[in-house]
C-alpha cells in the first residue's frame, strides 16, 4: 500500500484539468462481481437511476477488474472501464482517467472503504476517485461506514485527496469516528440503498403464500440471515460452532413460541456467500419443525427482498444491507453486530442498540441469544411506529448524497 500512496504522490500533480466530456464513471465496491452481493445492487440502483436523470445524455461507465465484470456491466446496459486490475500500471490508471474526462465520478462507499477488510483495495478505490477530481470531474464518495479499524493508510489517503470531493459517512458514529480520526471535513447522510424502491414480482408470489398459511397458524415470521464474515479471517474455522450455537438458540425460540423462519439470502459471493450459514440452520430446524421453515429456491433481487420484508414481523440480519433493506421498508431488525458498524444507523432510528447481539455471544452464550431475539419480538410491533416515524427523514438523509456541496 506505502509504494501505491509513494507512486500516486509522485503521479498526481501532473494532471491537468480539463474540458469536461459526456461521460460519468462509477467505482463500484466489487468491480470483480459487480452484482453478487445483493447489497452492491441495492446501493447501485438508486445510483443509475440519479445519474441518468441528471446527466441524461451522459455514458455511464462502471470501473471492473475482469472480463466477467465486463459483462456484467454490459447487461445492465453500461459501459465497462477495466482499470481495477491489480496487473495495471497507476500511470497508465491516471492515463486513462485523464483521457476519459468525465464529467462527474461516484465512488460507492459501503462497508469496506475504511481499509477493516483490505487497506490496498480502498486506497486505490480512492485514488482512482482522487484522479478524476484533477481532471475536473465532480467527484462525490457515496455515504460509507467507518469501524473501529479504520487503517491509518487509508486515513492519510483521505488527507491528501483533492477537494473538493464530497464525502459522505451513512450513520453518525461513522460521521464521528472520521471526522476525529482524519481531521477532513465530511458529510453526515443515509445510505443511498434507503432510496431503492421495493419490488413486488411473481417470483416473490410462493413465498409469501407461505407467510400467509403460517400466519393462518398464529404464527409470526422471522427472516433469518446468517454468513461467515461475522467472524474475522483468523478465527473463521470456528463458523460451524457458530451456526450450531445460533441453531440452538433458534431451537429454542421456536419450542416456546409460535414462530415460522424465513431463510434471507444477500449475498451469493463464494466462501462469503449467506449459504454457507442459511443451508445448515435450515436442515437442522427443519428435521425438527417441518413446514415452519422456508428457505426459498430462488435468489430473489435487491428490490424483491425490500419488498418482501414488509411482510415479516421481524429480521434477524447479519447483514448491514438487509438491515436497511429491512428497516427501509418499516420492519424491526435483531443485528449481528460486526466491525461495529451496525450501531450508528439503529441511531439514526432512535433505537436502542442494546438490542444487538455479536458472532462472539451466540457462540457463548445461545441460550441468552435466544432470551434477547424473544424479548425483541415482543416489542417488535412498538418499533415498527418507531421506525415508520422516521423513514422519510432518512430517505431525505439519502438525497443528500448527491447534495452539491
Amino acid at each position: 500500500m506505502s509504494n501505491s500512496v509513494g507512486q500516486w504522490r509522485s503521479l498526481r500533480d501532473e494532471i491537468l484539468p480539463g474540458v469536461p466530456d459526456d461521460a460519468i464513471m462509477i467505482i463500484p465496491p466489487d468491480p470483480y462481481l459487480i452484482v453478487s452481493s445483493i447489497g452492491d445492487t441495492a446501493m447501485l440502483d438508486p445510483l443509475i437511476s440519479h445519474v441518468r436523470i441528471e446527466f441524461p445524455e451522459h455514458k455511464i461507465y462502471i470501473v471492473t477488474a475482469s472480463d466477467a465484470a465486463d459483462e456484467a456491466v454490459r447487461t445492465l446496459g453500461l459501459e465497462p472501464l477495466q482499470i481495477a486490475r491489480t496487473d495495471l500500471r497507476l500511470a497508465d490508471v491516471f492515463a486513462i482517467v485523464e483521457k476519459r474526462r468525465f464529467r462527474a465520478a461516484y465512488l460507492m462507499g459501503a462497508d469496506g472503504l475504511d481499509g477493516s477488510y483490505d487497506p490496498y483495495f480502498s486506497g486505490m478505490q480512492i485514488i482512482m476517485l482522487d484522479a478524476a477530481a484533477r481532471t475536473g470531474a465532480r467527484a462525490t464518495i457515496t455515504g460509507f461506514s467507518v469501524s473501529q479499524m479504520f487503517h491509518p493508510m487509508v486515513q492519510q489517503v483521505f488527507r491528501e485527496i483533492a477537494l473538493p470531493i464530497r464525502i459522505n459517512l451513512r450513520d453518525p458514529l461513522s460521521y464521528q469516528r472520521f471526522v476525529d480520526q482524519t481531521g477532513v471535513g465530511a458529510h453526515k447522510v443515509a445510505d443511498i440503498a434507503f432510496l431503492l424502491d421495493d419490488g413486488q414480482t411473481g417470483r416473490m408470489a410462493p413465498i409469501i403464500q407461505w407467510i400467509g398459511r403460517r400466519r393462518d397458524q398464529n404464527h409470526k415470521i422471522v427472516g433469518i440471515n446468517f454468513h461467515p464474515l461475522l467472524l474475522e479471517l483468523s478465527e473463521r474455522d470456528k463458523f460451524p460452532s457458530l451456526v450450531d450455537a445460533f441453531i440452538q438458540s433458534l431451537r429454542q425460540l421456536a419450542s416456546r413460541h409460535p414462530v415460522s423462519f424465513l431463510m434471507i439470502s444477500h449475498d451469493t459471493r463464494g466462501s462469503s456467500s449467506d449459504i454457507h450459514g442459511l443451508k445448515p440452520i435450515e436442515e437442522a430446524l427443519r428435521a425438527e419443525f417441518g413446514e415452519r421453515i422456508l428457505y426459498p429456491e430462488i435468489q430473489l433481487g435487491a428490490a424483491e427482498i425490500k419488498g418482501l420484508v414488509k411482510h415479516v414481523d421481524m429480521v434477524v440480519s447479519g447483514r448491514m444491507h438487509l438491515m436497511i433493506a429491512a428497516l427501509g421498508a418499516g420492519t424491526p431488525v435483531f443485528g449481528i453486530e460486526y466491525k461495529g458498524k451496525m450501531k450508528g444507523l439503529l441511531q439514526y432510528f432512535g433505537l436502542d442498540t442494546a438490542h444487538l447481539t455479536s458472532a462472539d455471544e451466540i457462540l457463548h452464550s445461545p441460550g441468552p441469544v435466544s432470551d434477547k431475539i424473544e424479548r425483541f419480538l415482543e416489542i417488535s410491533p412498538r418499533q415498527r411506529t418507531q421506525i415508520a416515524s422516521q423513514v422519510p427523514a432518512i430517505r431525505q438523509l439519502a438525497e443528500a448524497n448527491f447534495a452539491l456541496n
